[in-house]
């Protein structure tokens, strides 16, 4: 995992509770609009595409995450072929998708 990130876990527990739903949604929005400046931030950063940049947050938050991986990442984004986020480095049968 990436160093720039601290884990959050929402369990769904239901909230009857309007006050306590309102407080719930106000956090989400904060947390949206925040992750939303720093996929910005990192485009701008990293001379990448928001979406490259949502894909690039979204491997960083995995425990497969590495500097050769994202830099892999953002050459196929480049190339216009981007890949499948949810399945890119992720070992099969004992292979690593990602060819170093």
């Amino acid at each position: 995992m990436h160093k720039d990130f601290k884990g959050v876990v929402v369990i769904g527990v239901p909230l009857d509770d309007p006050a306590k739903m309102a407080e719930l949604e106000e956090a989400l929005k904060k947390m949206m609009d925040a992750t939303w400046k720093y996929v910005e931030k990192l485009a701008h950063k990293l001379h990448i595409s928001v979406e490259c940049a949502i894909d690039v947050v979204y491997l960083r938050g995995r425990s497969r995450w590495t500097p050769a991986l994202e830099k892999e990442l953002i050459r196929l984004h480049r190339a216009g072929t981007p890949p499948l986020i949810f399945d890119f480095g992720v070992s099969t049968g004992g292979k690593n998708a990602f060819k170093h």
